[in-house]
């Protein structure tokens, strides 16, 4: 048999065999370009693009949070997304790649969309006055929040601009007066003092009410889950508080993983805390951060959650 016939016939059978996984054929090319060091452009063309025609970058959760408020959000939330790392965090490309047990890179994670692997992912409702949003990656509040909302000047760092602006916050450390409530996840239920029965604590989350039922939020595209708090056990932990962190999946960054139990479609959100605690524990606990072991500190509660509440004190 000719050669070139015989290298017809494995590439037919290779395309067969490709095609049978179900990968997508096309897909819609999303770039940040204010992401990171603003070089989601050069990546892309320089390292993603020789690989295939096109790619999916993009600013995951704004995505989301899109296709979420689109009347045919049921159908257009089914659609794969893909994401390629080219900004600062990059934590749901990170925990992507971690768990098929692919090492971290813009390659590996170009070749996981061609390969079309794909995986659910849970979404968190979030309710602010009478703003609802949605959370794909992290919520948190205290020091992380400020240090990546006050290093924003510093982008042109890149990374490293966290870890700078850490140490900054370090050597004035401010500690954050306030009271969380929360739904343990079963099994999670011995952290906290119980709730005692009050109407401002057992209302039901619903699609047209926030969570203290209070105040009206417009409602487009798709509303939160009706589900009931009514008959659950709210548990509550009293400030101060260094960081309090709501985490969907392991990683946050490319070496941050503050939720090692994390997974991707379980239902519930992992909460991890840092209590109020000496400069030098808070500089340990940032160092074993990276894998995922600060969970052991005696300054940290770590847990899973259904439902969340924080009240920021002064």
């Amino acid at each position: 048999m000719p050669t070139e016939v015989i290298a017809e016939s494995w590439s037919d059978s290779l395309k067969c065999y490709i095609n049978s996984l179900s990968r997508p054929k096309r897909v819609f090319i999303i770039l940040n370009p204010f992401g990171g060091k603003r070089s989601a452009r050069r990546i892309f063309h320089s390292v993603v693009r020789p690989f295939l025609s096109q790619l999916t970058s993009c600013t995951l959760c704004k995505v989301v949070n899109g296709l979420l408020q689109r009347d045919d959000w049921d159908t257009a939330i089914k659609m794969p997304l893909g994401i390629i790392p080219a900004g600062t965090g990059n934590g749901i490309a990170k925990s992507l790649l971690d768990v098929a047990g692919e090492m971290y890179s813009i390659q590996n994670a170009t070749f996981a969309v061609i390969r079309g692997h794909k995986r659910p992912l849970d979404v968190a409702t979030v309710l602010q006055g009478e703003t609802r949003f949605f959370s794909i990656l992290m919520l948190t509040w205290g020091l992380v929040a400020d240090i990546d909302i006050e290093s924003e000047k510093y982008r042109w760092m890149g990374r490293t601009r966290i870890d700078f602006y850490f140490i900054l916050r370090v050597m004035k450390l401010r500690k954050y007066n306030g009271h969380l409530e929360f739904v343990p996840a079963p099994g999670h239920d011995f952290y906290g003092e119980p709730k005692k029965e009050s109407t401002s604590h057992r209302r039901t989350i619903d699609t047209s009410s926030r969570v203290d039922g209070d105040s009206k939020v417009k409602q487009t595209g798709y509303q939160c889950p009706s589900t009931s708090f009514k008959d659950s056990e709210w548990r509550s932990l009293e400030g101060p508080f260094i960081a309090i962190s709501l985490v969907n999946v392991p990683w946050v960054g490319e070496d941050s993983m503050p939720a090692p139990k994390a997974e991707f479609s379980d239902g519930f959100l992992d909460l991890a805390l840092i209590k109020d605690c000496p400069k030098s524990a808070l500089v340990s606990i940032s160092m074993k951060i990276r894998d995922g072991t600060h969970v052991n500190s005696p300054y940290v509660i770590y847990l899973k959650v259904k439902a969340f509440k924080l009240f920021p004190g002064n």
